[in-house]
Order: structure tokens, then C-alpha cells, then sequence
């Protein structure tokens, strides 16, 4: 099954309509060197390839892989700071005029200067929370710039400034519902928050926007247009700068050219030519990190759904204490109160720390 799925997963990396182009370049550089240049055979290296094609597409695979494992690692980052910030503004409490339950006292019990915490905090949080949640997934999920049409053809350069208004819109709504959650500490500090508990949930706020810009800078910043370019291009040249291996293969030893080694040299020719094809295709794949339907790229849904059901989590938990005993689904429930009459069972003698007389008289039957 895993081989039938590379198959598939292959063949898609395959079907684009670059495809066609290297196709015809593949078999027409070996038709044209064999009818037209018969005289030009030679065995040639594949040092060439190495250098124009091989090496540079490693390179993009591996600066793309890079870029996809820090953007998975800023948005788990991003996770634990959104539900830290959420569990300080709904469930830190701090001294009050009565007892320690500051949070909870009325104007009438507040010192002087403080106001009482609005019942509704802690949905508000919410709410803001979620909306930031929601304009991250919205511009994560914004198209991919960065492709040389953006920059040399007139569609390309209006497809460029939409993508560039979308990004610039989804920025400043991120940062200004991040800068948002300052206002909740400042009502909490309002309400008798300690300043360094103040200055910790404020911590936390400047780590998720800091958490932000190195998303931003892995959205807008691309791996290097002009290796992709290079590599674009001479893939479809590349088969007429091999003609006369081609031809080589085609006489093999005996230097005459039969059907069949014409048509190997022809399937060598397309092999090399739709494998390099499909690298560019998956190289381009894990470009953008974020691309939608990758299998390679960031789970963009699936990160923000844990981010929604983290906020969730954290305001479901706020009804039950600390110390409160919560059973899942994978624990085992055991009966406990059978567990003393059980040990009683079978040693009574351990009971007591002083034998008595049937103890001792069983030890020494024993």
C-alpha cells in the first residue's frame, strides 16, 4: 500500500504542464542528434548535471525543510504562550480587602483606587483570543508570493499587490488585537493584580507578538527566486545539451542504432528529464510552509483547531479545583475499596505490630 501511495504521490508531482514541455524536449533532443548529427557521439559525465541541477535543487529541498521546521516550531511556541495568556487573565487570583480572593470581591470590599473585576472578563478574553486565532489561520491560508511572473508580467505584478494587501491587512489585525490583551492585564492590574504577576502575563504578550514577526518574516520571505529560476530554465534545456549521450547510448558497443536502443535512449532521456521535474515540483511544494493540501507542509487547520480547542479547554477547566481527580479515557478504574480487605486477607498477623498467640503458634507450625 505505501508503495502503490508513492507511486500516486509521484505521478502527481508529475502531472503539471511543465511535463509536456520537458517531454518534448527529452525525446526531440535524441531524434534530432541521432537523424541530424549522427556524427556526434560521446560519453559524457554527469558532472554537469550535478552542478547546474542536482546541487541547487538539494539546496532549495533543504532551505525549505528548514523554513517548515521553524514555522512548525513557532506555532507550537505560539500555542503555549495563547493558552498561558488565556489561564492568567481567567484564573490568577491575588490578595484582596478580605481574604485571598481579589478576583472575586465586590467595589464595596476594594481598596482605594481599585475597581472590582468585571464578571465578563473572562469572556472577553475569550473572544479576543479567538479572533486572533481566527485572523492567523486567515492569513497563514493567504496565496504564496514571491514567483518570477510577480515580478516580469503585468498579471503577475496585480496577482504581487493583492497578495501584498492581504498580508499587510492580516498584519495589522494580528497586531493590534495582540496589543489588545494588553488591556486585560492593565483591568486585572486595575482589579489588585500583583505588578510582577502584571509584568509576567505582559511577558507573555510580548513573546506572542515576537512570536508573530517570525511567523511573518517565514510567510513573506521566500527561498531564493533566481535558483528557482535557474533550475526552471535549464531542466528544459538541459536534453539538447545531451544529444550526443543520447546517441551513444543508442550505438552501444556495436555502433549501429537498432529500435530498441533507440527507444531506451528515449525512456533514459524522459526518466532523468521527469525526475528532475518532480523534484522542482516538490521543492516548490515546501517552499511556502503554509501551502494548503501539502503533505509536506504546516497542518495549517489542524494547528489552529489546537489552538481553538486549547482556548476551549482552558475556560471548561476553570469549574473544576486543582486537586480535583480526573479519569480519561485510557485509565483503568480500579476498585479501591476492596484493596484493604483484600490485604487483610492475606496477612491479618501484619495488622498489629504485636503478634498474638495464634500468630505465634501458626509461625511455629510453620
Amino acid at each position: 500500500m505505501d508503495l502503490y501511495a508513492s507511486v500516486c504521490m509521484v505521478v502527481g508531482l508529475m502531472l503539471v504542464p511543465e511535463t509536456g514541455m520537458i517531454l518534448f524536449s527529452a525525446l526531440s533532443s535524441v531524434l534530432l542528434f541521432e537523424w541530424q548529427f549522427d556524427n556526434v557521439s560521446v560519453n559524457m559525465s554527469w558532472t554537469a548535471v550535478s552542478f547546474l541541477l542536482a546541487f541547487p535543487l538539494q539546496n532549495s529541498i533543504r532551505s525549505a525543510y528548514h523554513r517548515r521546521e521553524a514555522a512548525v516550531a513557532i506555532l507550537s511556541e505560539f500555542r503555549a504562550l495563547l493558552a498561558s495568556v488565556v489561564t492568567a487573565n481567567v484564573r490568577w487570583s491575588w490578595p484582596g480587602a478580605k481574604g485571598y480572593n481579589g478576583r472575586l470581591e465586590l467595589e464595596a470590599a476594594k481598596k482605594k483606587g481599585y475597581q472590582a473585576l468585571p464578571a465578563e472578563h473572562t469572556e472577553r478574553v475569550r473572544q479576543l483570543v479567538m479572533r486572533v486565532v481566527d485572523a492567523l489561520h486567515a492569513f497563514l491560508l493567504v496565496p504564496r508570493g514571491g514567483r518570477p511572473r510577480h515580478e516580469y508580467c503585468r498579471s503577475g505584478k496585480e496577482e504581487k499587490c493583492q497578495i501584498e494587501d492581504s498580508e499587510e491587512a492580516g498584519r495589522h489585525a494580528i497586531l493590534q488585537l495582540l496589543r489588545r490583551l494588553q488591556g486585560a492585564t492593565e483591568e486585572l492590574k486595575r482589579a489588585g493584580l500583583p505588578p510582577n504577576e502584571a509584568s509576567r502575563i505582559n511577558q507573555y504578550n510580548m513573546q506572542l507578538v515576537d512570536a508573530f514577526e517570525r511567523l511573518w518574516s517565514i510567510k513573506t520571505y521566500r527561498t531564493p527566486m533566481g535558483l528557482r529560476a535557474i533550475v526552471r530554465v535549464f531542466v528544459q534545456v538541459l536534453p539538447f545539451f545531451y544529444g550526443p549521450y543520447w546517441v551513444c547510448i543508442a550505438r552501444g558497443e556495436t555502433g549501429i542504432v537498432s529500435a530498441s536502443s533507440l527507444v531506451f535512449a528515449c525512456l533514459f532521456s524522459s526518466m532523468i528529464s521527469l525526475v528532475l521535474v518532480a523534484m522542482i515540483n516538490f521543492a516548490g511544494q515546501i517552499e511556502n510552509p503554509f501551502q494548503p493540501g501539502s503533505p509536506d507542509a504546516v497542518r495549517v487547520e489542524q494547528e489552529m483547531d489546537l489552538l481553538r480547542d486549547g482556548v476551549a479547554e482552558a475556560i471548561r477547566d476553570l469549574e473544576k479545583e486543582w486537586f480535583e481527580k480526573t479519569m480519561y479515557d485510557w485509565e483503568m478504574v480500579e476498585d479501591e475499596e476492596d484493596e484493604p480487605s483484600s490485604r487483610s486477607a492475606a496477612s491479618p498477623c501484619l495488622l498489629t505490630p504485636d503478634a498474638d498467640d495464634s500468630c505465634g503458634s501458626l509461625l511455629e507450625g510453620i
